[in-house]
């Protein structure tokens, strides 16, 4: 009997160990399940976000590649483990939210300089500025590149046709002073030619001082001329080059885009004539000629004040620059660089002998008094040169050599 109970005190000691056994394998099981249920929902939902934020950044690039693409097809788990909603962080902000932000700042109606679309018909108006709140920053962000916009950045002024951006008002008193970098590198010139002189060509198409007659023309750009020329006409010709006039720098006076860019090939290579639209002065332009463009810049490309955009394109160009302020359809002023120059970059010029803008500008009335013909070609060329055909030595003299056409550094 004894060795019985024994035998039924050890069957109920097994049975329990047994039973214990089984249930903490049982709810090991539960949770491995949960567990790998967990990390399946988490993984999701990070694929989930990635596919947002991939979708978002979609709507402000111009290309996405394919293995981005397919990330947007990403569905969110089908696993129904609940997973408690993970507290937002207060101190982040979306970019939908911050775009919204941004976009609550802008006010149109509070200076024109931050509205590029005042000027345009009704419907593109509207359309123009609904583009600026989707996308509101008028300059480039910052880049760690040597301070370079992205060439193919967007702007809110990209749904402007800029053939019809001009400004909201024009005193030719009071221009603003945009131009927050010079052009190019002034060390590597000598003179630079005068608003409405003899050098060159007629310049002053679609302006009230524009003459179809041809009987008074005026070249409304400034010509700089590279170190080393001789100041005597007769020796330009055979004179020799002191550097590589290629090698002269341009830059981008202003924040903006480049327009207009149209291309010529010559025993030197690719050269460009382009224009720099303004994005923070709408209906401003800076116009450049016979430059090198940097192979990464191209129409519509976003520029930055002081990014370096090319070199002088040929050893037989001169810089150029022409500043142009757009009033109306076909109707634009042509004004001095040094009219809308920062006083910082007007201090690289007075280094060199400048004094006021009056230095370099012959005036409307000066010039009225003495008019200057040009030959009905397409350029208008001064008559009594030789591209005229009517080559005259003493006007060619003139032109190349006397104060009343240039305007001499250093003297």
């Amino acid at each position: 009997m004894r060795n019985h109970n024994i035998q039924i005190l050890l069957l109920g000691i097994m049975f329990i160990f047994t039973a214990i056994s089984c249930g903490g394998s049982s709810t090991s099981s539960v949770v491995t399940q949960d567990t790998s249920n967990s990390i399946s929902q988490t993984a999701d939902t990070t694929k989930t976000g990635t596919a947002t934020e991939l979708k978002e950044s979609e709507s402000s690039q111009a290309t996405k590649s394919k293995e981005s693409k397919s990330n947007l097809a990403i569905t969110p788990s089908k696993s129904t483990t609940s997973i408690p909603a993970k507290p937002e962080n207060p101190g982040i902000v979306s970019q939908t939210e911050a775009r919204e932000t941004q976009a609550e700042k802008i006010d149109f109606s509070s200076s024109h300089s931050a509205n590029p679309c005042i000027s345009l018909p009704p419907g593109g108006k509207e359309r123009c500025e609904e583009s600026f709140k989707q996308n509101p920053n008028l300059r480039p962000e910052n880049d760690p590149n040597y301070g370079k916009a992205d060439p193919n950045a967007r702007l809110a002024t990209d749904e402007v046709d800029y053939s019809n951006v001009y400004v909201d008002t024009y005193d030719r008193d009071n221009l603003p002073k945009i131009a927050s970098y010079n052009f190019s590198e002034l060390d590597k010139y000598s003179r630079m030619s005068k608003i409405r002189s003899a050098v060159g060509h007629d310049f002053s198409y679609n302006t009230p001082e524009y003459d179809a007659t041809r009987s008074n023309c005026k070249s409304m750009k400034h010509y700089f001329v590279p170190m080393g020329v001789p100041k005597e006409n007769a020796a330009y010709q055979t004179a020799q080059h002191t550097f590589e006039w290629m090698s002269i720098k341009f830059f981008a006076p202003v924040d903006g885009r480049i327009v207009g860019v149209y291309y010529t090939e010559t025993e030197y290579g690719t050269e460009a004539n382009f224009t720099i639209a303004s994005s923070e002065y709408p209906g401003y332009f800076f116009m450049f000629f016979h430059v090198a463009l940097d192979p990464d810049l191209k129409q519509n490309s976003v520029v930055k004040a002081g990014q370096l955009i090319g070199t002088l394109g040929s050893e037989e160009a001169w810089g150029e620059i022409v500043v142009s302020i757009k009033i109306g359809p076909k109707d634009h002023r042509l004004v001095s660089f040094l009219d809308v120059a920062t006083d910082e970059v007007v201090m690289e010029y007075k280094a060199r002998g400048f004094k006021t803008v009056s230095d370099v500008i012959v005036t409307k009335e000066q010039r009225d008094a003495n008019p200057l013909k040009c030959d009905n070609s397409e350029a208008g060329w001064f008559h009594g040169t030789s591209a005229a055909g009517t080559e005259n030595t003493v006007f060619t003299t003139w032109v190349f050599e006397s104060k009343d056409n240039w305007f001499f550094f250093d003297e």
